[in-house]
Protein backbone atom coordinates (compact mmCIF):
# COMPACT_ATOMS: atom_id res chain seq x y z
CA UNK A 1 0.00 0.00 0.00
CA UNK A 2 2.93 2.26 -0.66
CA UNK A 3 3.27 4.97 -3.23
CA UNK A 4 3.28 2.70 -6.30
CA UNK A 5 1.18 3.12 -9.40
CA UNK A 6 -2.11 1.22 -9.39
CA UNK A 7 -4.67 0.09 -11.91
CA UNK A 8 -7.46 2.54 -11.10
CA UNK A 9 -10.32 0.08 -11.67
CA UNK A 10 -8.81 -2.68 -9.55
CA UNK A 11 -7.92 -0.29 -6.76
CA UNK A 12 -11.39 1.24 -6.81
CA UNK A 13 -12.97 -2.23 -6.74
CA UNK A 14 -10.76 -3.22 -3.80
CA UNK A 15 -11.76 -0.19 -1.73
CA UNK A 16 -15.44 -0.60 -2.63
CA UNK A 17 -15.42 -4.26 -1.62
CA UNK A 18 -13.63 -3.43 1.64
CA UNK A 19 -16.16 -0.69 2.44
CA UNK A 20 -19.12 -3.01 1.83
CA UNK A 21 -17.53 -5.75 3.90
CA UNK A 22 -16.83 -3.25 6.69
CA UNK A 23 -20.49 -2.20 6.67
CA UNK A 24 -21.48 -5.85 7.13
CA UNK A 25 -18.96 -6.26 9.97
CA UNK A 26 -20.28 -3.16 11.72
CA UNK A 27 -23.84 -4.44 11.35
CA UNK A 28 -22.80 -7.78 12.87
CA UNK A 29 -21.27 -5.90 15.81
CA UNK A 30 -24.50 -3.93 16.23
CA UNK A 31 -26.59 -7.09 16.15
CA UNK A 32 -24.27 -8.79 18.60
CA UNK A 33 -24.40 -5.83 20.96
CA UNK A 34 -28.20 -5.71 20.83
CA UNK A 35 -28.41 -9.41 21.63
CA UNK A 36 -25.67 -9.15 24.26
CA UNK A 37 -27.38 -6.32 26.08
CA UNK A 38 -30.60 -8.38 25.98
CA UNK A 39 -32.75 -5.64 24.43
CA UNK A 40 -35.56 -6.58 22.06
CA UNK A 41 -35.14 -10.28 22.73
CA UNK A 42 -36.83 -12.87 24.93
CA UNK A 43 -33.73 -15.06 25.33
CA UNK A 44 -32.29 -16.13 28.63
CA UNK A 45 -29.48 -13.79 29.77
CA UNK A 46 -26.73 -16.43 29.44
CA UNK A 47 -27.89 -17.47 25.98
CA UNK A 48 -28.07 -13.82 24.94
CA UNK A 49 -24.55 -13.17 26.19
CA UNK A 50 -23.13 -16.21 24.41
CA UNK A 51 -24.96 -15.48 21.16
CA UNK A 52 -24.08 -11.78 21.22
CA UNK A 53 -20.45 -12.58 21.99
CA UNK A 54 -20.37 -15.04 19.09
CA UNK A 55 -21.70 -12.36 16.73
CA UNK A 56 -19.11 -9.85 17.90
CA UNK A 57 -16.30 -12.42 17.65
CA UNK A 58 -17.41 -13.32 14.13
CA UNK A 59 -17.43 -9.63 13.18
CA UNK A 60 -13.90 -9.16 14.52
CA UNK A 61 -12.64 -12.20 12.61
CA UNK A 62 -14.40 -10.88 9.52
CA UNK A 63 -12.58 -7.57 10.06
CA UNK A 64 -9.24 -9.38 9.99
CA UNK A 65 -10.29 -11.04 6.75
CA UNK A 66 -11.29 -7.64 5.32
CA UNK A 67 -7.85 -6.16 6.01
CA UNK A 68 -6.00 -9.17 4.58
CA UNK A 69 -8.17 -9.22 1.47
CA UNK A 70 -7.75 -5.46 0.96
CA UNK A 71 -3.98 -5.81 1.19
CA UNK A 72 -4.07 -8.70 -1.30
CA UNK A 73 -6.37 -6.80 -3.69
CA UNK A 74 -4.18 -3.69 -3.60
CA UNK A 75 -1.11 -5.79 -4.29
CA UNK A 76 -2.90 -7.28 -7.31
CA UNK A 77 -3.83 -3.77 -8.46
CA UNK A 78 -0.21 -2.62 -8.63
CA UNK A 79 1.03 -2.09 -12.14
CA UNK A 80 3.93 -4.32 -13.20
CA UNK A 81 7.41 -3.07 -12.47
CA UNK A 82 6.33 -0.70 -9.72
CA UNK A 83 6.24 -2.98 -6.71
CA UNK A 84 8.90 -2.82 -4.04
CA UNK A 85 9.47 -6.58 -4.25
CA UNK A 86 10.41 -6.38 -7.91
CA UNK A 87 12.93 -3.63 -7.08
CA UNK A 88 14.46 -5.80 -4.39
CA UNK A 89 14.66 -8.86 -6.65
CA UNK A 90 16.28 -6.81 -9.42
CA UNK A 91 18.86 -5.52 -6.95
CA UNK A 92 19.62 -9.04 -5.79
CA UNK A 93 19.94 -10.26 -9.39
CA UNK A 94 22.44 -7.47 -10.06
CA UNK A 95 24.54 -8.63 -7.12
CA UNK A 96 24.43 -12.24 -8.28
CA UNK A 97 25.76 -11.32 -11.74
CA UNK A 98 28.90 -9.68 -10.30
Amino acid sequence: MGGGNYDFRKRSRAYTAAALRAAVALYLIRLGWNILSNTNTSMEPLTAKLTGGAFIAAALLFGIYILRQLKRDLKDAELPGNSETSDISQTQEGRDEK
